[in-house]
């Protein structure tokens, strides 16, 4: 076995029908599963908030729980990170929530293969030198990957536009240019 991470962060990708997720939601929470298992980590963090204009009554973290218990995961082995809105957010609020007040400082993140590019430079820039973070995904048809792609491009020039200037890990300076400048928390 490698090395044993504080926590596996399991990215959320969308609702599925009724109380679920998507399939490939489901793919990426049976991957932080199969790690877990393997004892590659201490627990797992489903990530993600409720989606904008959703009538469903819990985040999708609270659904990505649901499912990982249905597969016989512990209900405390389980922490929910419900804030983000997006990989940004993700990572922001993993950080601060999760990671930082138990003084976690390795983590593995969990995602698609298109998306991990972009989720890797955010979460490197959020997170800052201190910690150890590890990326590991599931394939997606070269279809999905395909059509992703481009939209993953242009949110990754936009996420390095709203941050420009900030040194990365100054959690002080990237919640502040969060709820000034990104159009999902200046509302917030």
């Amino acid at each position: 076995m490698g090395e044993v991470y504080d926590c596996i962060v399991i990215l959320s990708h969308a609702y599925g029908t009724g109380r679920s997720i998507s399939a490939e939601g489901e793919w990426r929470v049976d991957r932080g599963i199969d790690l877990y298992r393997k004892g590659g980590g201490e627990c797992l963090c489903m990530s993600g908030a409720t989606v904008l204009g959703d009538p469903r009554p819990h985040p999708i973290a609270q659904y990505m729980k649901e499912y990982a218990m249905s597969k016989d995961v512990p209900e405390q082995a389980i922490l929910l990170e419900t804030q983000s809105k997006d990989t940004i957010g993700q990572a922001i609020f993993t950080k601060l929530g999760i990671a930082v007040p138990r003084n976690w400082d390795t983590l593995t993140i969990v995602s698609s293969d298109y998306h991990i590019p972009r989720v890797k430079k955010i979460f490197e820039f959020i997170y800052g030198s201190d910690f150890k973070l590890d990326f590991i995904f599931n394939e997606t048809s070269p279809e999905i990957g395909k059509l992703q792609f481009l939209e993953e491009q242009k949110s990754l020039v936009l996420f390095e536009r709203t941050f420009s200037g900030i040194e990365p890990g100054d959690d002080e300076q990237i919640l502040r240019r969060l709820y000034e400048q990104h159009d999902l928390y200046r509302k917030s």
